[in-house]
């Protein structure tokens, strides 16, 4: 996917702060690399909606594994940090990250469920 002026930059870094609980300067967004997989290319609200899904199941995925690896249920994910119940676990976000996950990229989101999408475009997460 690339940006020629429909603000995919944006909407993209917006659904990963959201959905991780950053904030939004928190997140860098990478497009229009030749070495990422091929995606749907630039198309205003479906470029949107079809690189917003894959964003939002990646995180939910980093959700439920950083739940796993720290062995508790529906965390909440608020101010860059890691809530279970009334705890505030005082792990910041990138320490968890960086203690509990692989060291190498192993997340795939595919949008295969949402968009009929060829199992090819696939969005990495770096």
């Amino acid at each position: 996917m690339t940006d020629i002026g429909t603000g995919s930059y944006t909407i993209i870094a917006q659904t990963a702060a959201e959905t991780m609980g950053l904030d939004i300067n928190a997140v860098e967004v990478r497009l229009g690399n030749s070495a990422y997989p091929t995606s749907s290319g630039s198309g205003g609200q479906f470029g949107a909606a079809s690189s917003t899904a894959g964003v939002y199941a990646a995180c939910v995925a980093l959700q439920n594994e950083i739940a796993k690896r720290l062995g508790i249920e529906s965390p909440r994910f608020e101010n860059g940090r890691v809530v279970s119940g009334d705890t505030d676990l005082a792990l910041g976000m990138w320490q968890t990250a960086r203690n509990l996950l692989p060291k190498t990229p192993s997340a795939l989101a595919t949008l295969k469920t949402r968009c009929r999408s060829p199992p090819s475009q696939r969005i990495l997460l770096r």
